[in-house]
């Protein structure tokens, strides 16, 4: 009898679910103690040493510097100051161990998931779970908060600002957009990429406004937003025009945009006769356009980083292919059967400034580690096209 009361079953589907989910954390663990225990030199590449040594810049002389062997303090513009001074604080002044750094990037990741579950629920209370599983088992984003590099912290702010300006969106309360321009803030700082995402809430803000003949609420929220934002990362414009004469956020444009972007892409590779300058323009950037989008959004991480142990590279495609096919698909029936909601508009428009800026940036040099910052925005739209394929085979039988 107490196999058909319907507490039973609620049961027994609850821990379907806390296996699914502990068996991601025990994934996670099992791939940190490898790492840490058999190739500890993989936590690191080019950009984490960059990273270590403008930390020890701040914590050691308490300017944004790099600090070269022989202990020259040398003022840094090329990399932004969020990630280092997260370093600086948990492991130059705290004395935890990286080993104890990459643990909590983990648990940031694992937070970001949480995140995309509250996200989730608020728009559709189908699409929770199984948001924060493509989150907790994409292949990326755990890879990436194994090493030290900006990813984990990345991925949490942007899943934060996700849910908050959601909350916004709801409740059109001046402090919740005060977090919202915070955290956006935050992000930027720490990579970037988030640089002119500031222009998406704005619109909202104003869209939203308009449509309730708000123009009062239009003007003032959409001005303290840009405010906040602007002003914020203009003091760091500031400091870069006081030390360089610079009047830019960060020199890696000229890494970027400068040398692998799309911008004057044609003409810099008929230069150096990579290309025939009889070529059609046109054709030149739809192909290139196209292959750098297949190049961020289908490579699906690679285990190579962490040594070269054949089980772990082979089981790791063995799971990273199936399971980049199936958050692609759910992706792209959530893209045909568009949920009519502002709320998912404005994940589906974050999704298409990561893609567009990605690509402009760095054309075919984008690979996985620049999915990461989309995966909780991809996670929902994804989980509402899983749920859409379930919808409809319920209803044909």
């Amino acid at each position: 009898m107490f196999k058909q009361h319907p507490l039973f079953y609620f049961m027994k589907t609850l821990k379907k679910y806390y296996f699914v989910l502990g068996a991601a954390i025990f994934l996670k663990i099992v791939l940190f103690l490898y790492v840490n225990l058999t190739t500890p030199q993989s936590r690191f590449l080019v950009d984490s040493h960059d990273y270590l040594s403008t930390s020890q810049g701040i914590a050691e002389h308490k300017v944004f510097a790099r600090v070269d062997p022989q202990g020259n303090v040398n003022p840094e513009i090329y990399r932004t100051p969020g990630y280092p001074f997260f370093l600086a604080v948990l492991h130059r002044w705290l004395k935890i161990p990286l080993a104890g750094i990459v643990f909590i990037q983990i648990l940031l990741t694992l937070a970001a998931a949480f995140l995309t579950y509250k996200t989730a629920i608020r728009i559709d209370p189908r699409l929770g779970f199984l948001s924060a599983l493509i989150v907790l088992y994409d292949p990326p984003v755990t890879i990436f908060s194994l090493i030290i590099l900006t990813e984990a912290v990345f991925l949490f702010l942007m899943a934060l600002f996700m849910y908050v300006f959601v909350r916004y969106l709801e409740n059109s309360q001046k402090r919740t957009l005060v977090m919202c321009a915070l955290v956006l803030v935050a992000s930027v700082y720490v990579r970037p990429a988030s640089y002119y995402l500031g222009i998406v809430p704005v619109f909202f803000v104003i869209w939203q406004a308009t449509r309730r003949r708000e123009w009062k609420k239009m003007v003032v929220h959409a001005s303290l937003f840009a405010v906040i934002v602007s002003g914020i990362t203009g003091l760091w414009h500031y400091r870069n025009y006081s030390l360089f004469g610079q009047n830019t956020f960060s020199s890696i444009n000229n890494a970027t945009v400068g040398m692998h972007g799309l911008y004057k892409s044609y003409s810099r590779r008929v230069e150096k006769g990579e290309i025939p300058g009889t070529e059609n323009p046109v054709i030149y950037y739809s192909r290139l356009t196209t292959r750098s989008f297949l190049s961020l959004m289908t490579r699906p991480g690679s285990l190579k980083y962490f040594g070269p142990s054949k089980i772990l590279k082979y089981s790791g495609k063995l799971f990273a292919y199936p399971w980049m096919i199936f958050w692609m698909i759910g992706f792209f029936v959530g893209l045909v059967r568009f949920k009519k909601d502002r709320r998912f508009l404005f994940l589906m428009v974050v999704i298409l400034y990561f893609i567009g800026v990605t690509i402009v940036s760095i054309t075919t040099q984008a690979y996985s580690r620049f999915r990461v910052p989309m995966v909780p925005f991809l996670a929902i739209v994804a989980a509402y096209g899983w749920v859409e394929v379930v919808v409809s085979q319920k209803r044909q039988n």
